[in-house]
C-alpha cells in the first residue's frame, strides 16, 4: 500500500518508487456518479483522499470516509470505524482498494453501508486476485455477486472485472523510474 511504500522510501531512499494504478481509477470514477469514496483500511486513506480531490477539481461533489483493518494473530479480521452519514438512502458509495483478494474486508463495509441504507454500493480494485473465502466458502467475486455489488478492478490480473486499463499508467511510471535512475539509457 502507499504509506508502506513512503515508509520504506524513508528507509531505503530513491531505491523505492511508488508505482500505481490509481490514476486510471481516478479517471474510470469520473465517468460514474459516486458521492462517498470509501477507504476499506488506514493504508488506502491517502489514495482514496486524492482521488476525492481530483474528482473535486473536476466539478464531482465526493465526500470520504475509511475503516480500520484489525489482524488479529489467530487470522481473524475486524473492520471497525466508518464516518459513514448515519442515512446513506440517496447516495452512491465506492470502495477503492489496491487489491481484492477474500472480499472479506469489503463485506464489513457493505454490511455498515447497508445497515445506514446504502442500496447502490461500487467496489474498485487495482490488482483482481479473488482468492476464495474460506469463511463464505466461496470465490470473492461471488461473494460480491451475491451483495449486488457492481465491482470493475484494473487488468493487472485477467478477471472478468478488469474493465479499467491500468496498464499504461503503470508503464509510464516503470518509464519514469527507469528515465530518473539512468539518464540517457541503460
Amino acid at each position: 500500500a502507499a504509506s508502506d511504500v513512503y515508509k520504506r522510501q524513508a528507509e531505503y531512499g530513491d531505491r523505492i518508487y511508488n508505482v500505481d494504478g490509481f490514476q486510471s481509477i481516478t479517471d474510470y470514477l469520473r465517468k460514474n456518479k459516486i458521492d462517498f469514496l470509501v477507504a476499506p483500511d488506514g493504508s488506502m486513506i491517502e489514495p482514496v483522499n486524492e482521488m476525492a480531490e481530483e474528482l473535486q477539481k473536476r466539478g464531482h461533489k465526493v465526500g470520504t470516509s475509511m475503516f480500520y483493518k484489525i489482524r488479529h494473530p489467530d487470522g481473524r479480521t475486524e473492520v471497525a470505524g466508518g464516518g459513514l452519514p448515519q442515512d446513506i438512502r440517496e447516495f452512491t458509495l465506492c470502495t477503492v482498494d489496491d487489491i481484492l483478494s477474500t472480499g472479506g474486508t469489503l463485506l464489513h463495509v457493505v454490511e455498515d453501508a447497508r445497515k445506514k441504507g446504502a442500496k447502490d454500493i461500487k467496489a474498485l480494485f487495482v490488482h483482481p486476485v479473488c482468492s476464495f473465502n474460506e469463511t463464505y466458502g466461496k470465490n470473492a467475486l461471488s461473494l460480491l455477486e451475491d451483495e449486488n455489488i457492481e465491482v470493475a478492478a484494473g487488468n493487472t490480473i485477467r478477471s472478468p472485472v478488469s474493465k479499467i486499463d491500468v496498464i499504461p499508467r503503470l508503464a509510464e511510471g516503470i518509464r519514469e523510474v527507469i528515465e530518473d535512475k539512468y539518464p540517457g539509457g541503460f
